[in-house]
C-alpha cells in the first residue's frame, strides 16, 4: 500500500506541481461547488506548508544554495503560497462565510498583491461592513494604476459604506496622494 502511494506521489510530480494543480482545480470549482473545492484548496496548503528552497531554485555544487538563490526561492514561495491562500479564501468566500474567507485572502494579499486578490479580499471585507478597510485596499490599486470595472464597482460601495460623498473625488484625492504630501497639502480640505 505505501509503496502504491509513493509511486503515485512521484508519478504526480512535486509537492509544489501538485499543490498548484490542486489550487487551480478549486478556483476553477469554487463557483459551482464550494464544499469540494475546498477540500482541494487545503490538501494544497498542506502539501508544501514547510518552505524547502531547493523546490524553487536549482541548487549548486553539493546543495548549497548562495543567497541571492535563497532570496529567489523565498520569492517564489511567497507566490506559490499566495495562489494557495486565494483558492482557501475563494472557496469560502463562495460558501458564504466572509470571515474566514477574508482572513485567507488577506494572507494571500500580503504574499502576492494583485488586482483580482484586491477584488476577493474587498468583496469579504464589505460582506462585514468593514468598508474603511476596503477602501484603503483600493488606495493602494488606485495609485498604482486604473481600477478594473469590477474593482471600480466595489470600489463605489465601499465610498457608499464610508459615507464619503462621490467615488471619483475619492479616486482623484488617491491619484494625488500617490504624487506626493505637497501636493496633498495644496489641496483644499
Amino acid at each position: 500500500m505505501l509503496a502504491l502511494f509513493l509511486v503515485t506521489l512521484l508519478a504526480a510530480g512535486s509537492p509544489t506541481a501538485q499543490a498548484e494543480r490542486l489550487a487551480g482545480e478549486a478556483l476553477a470549482e469554487a463557483q459551482v461547488a464550494p464544499e469540494p473545492a475546498l477540500g482541494k484548496a487545503r490538501r494544497a496548503l498542506l502539501l508544501t506548508r514547510d518552505f524547502d528552497p531547493t523546490a524553487f531554485v536549482a541548487a549548486g555544487r553539493k546543495g548549497e544554495l548562495v543567497e541571492d538563490e535563497y532570496l529567489q526561492a523565498r520569492h517564489a514561495y511567497r507566490r506559490h503560497r499566495a495562489l494557495l491562500y486565494q483558492a482557501v479564501g475563494a472557496c469560502l468566500a463562495n460558501m458564504g462565510r466572509a470571515g474566514p474567507a477574508g482572513r485567507y485572502l488577506a494572507r494571500a494579499q500580503v504574499l502576492g498583491p494583485s488586482a483580482e486578490r484586491t477584488v476577493l479580499l474587498a468583496r469579504s471585507l464589505l460582506a462585514r461592513d468593514r468598508g474603511t478597510e476596503a477602501l484603503s485596499l483600493f488606495r493602494r490599486e488606485a495609485q498604482q494604476g486604473p481600477l478594473a470595472d469590477e474593482g471600480l464597482k466595489l470600489f463605489a460601495q465601499a465610498v457608499d459604506a464610508v459615507g464619503l460623498p462621490s467615488a471619483q473625488e475619492a479616486l482623484d484625492r488617491f491619484r494625488l496622494e500617490a504624487l506626493g504630501p505637497a501636493v496633498v497639502e495644496a489641496l483644499p480640505a
